[in-house]
């Protein structure tokens, strides 16, 4: 009895999906493709090549910035709470559609080949940003 409860725990919080609308979808980054996967899951069509790449920190304390946005990853399953303090990469990629996202990046927070957070931002500076699922501005 033990063991099957153990191998439940253990199968059901597999760190390499999460569940966004009743729909589990995969965190896995080790390549582009998989990106891809990721993007087409929340209706986004990107770039097959990220347009921007780098090395980022997620900080061990959050501020308000970094707790409204946390709340944007636990809108679609994910938790920047687990990575504080920890290294990680930034990728972003540009839309190809829907339309409306055309002037619009998806980014990526990955570590260790899976994803860990993202969101879609307009590309001019100081622009608006969305939350991955999300079809209204998230105001940051």
């Amino acid at each position: 009895m033990l063991l099957t409860t153990v191998l439940f725990v253990v199968f059901r919080d597999d760190p390499s999906t999460a569940e966004f609308d009743g729909k589990t979808y995969s965190l896995r980054a080790g390549s582009n493709k998989e990106i891809s996967e990721f993007a087409d899951f929340f209706g986004l069509k990107i770039d097959d090549e990220p347009i921007y790449v780098k090395n980022i920190v997620i900080p061990s304390n959050f501020n308000d910035i970094y707790l409204q946005y946390n709340d944007i990853q636990k809108h679609i399953g994910l938790d920047l709470n687990k990575y504080k303090g920890e290294s990680c990469t930034l990728y972003s990629y540009e839309i190809i559609s829907p339309e409306n996202k055309k002037n619009c990046v998806l980014n990526v927070i990955i570590q260790n080949n899976l994803i860990i957070g993202g969101d879609i931002s307009e590309r001019e500076y100081g622009g608006k940003m969305f939350g991955l699922g999300d079809k209204e501005e998230i105001k940051i």
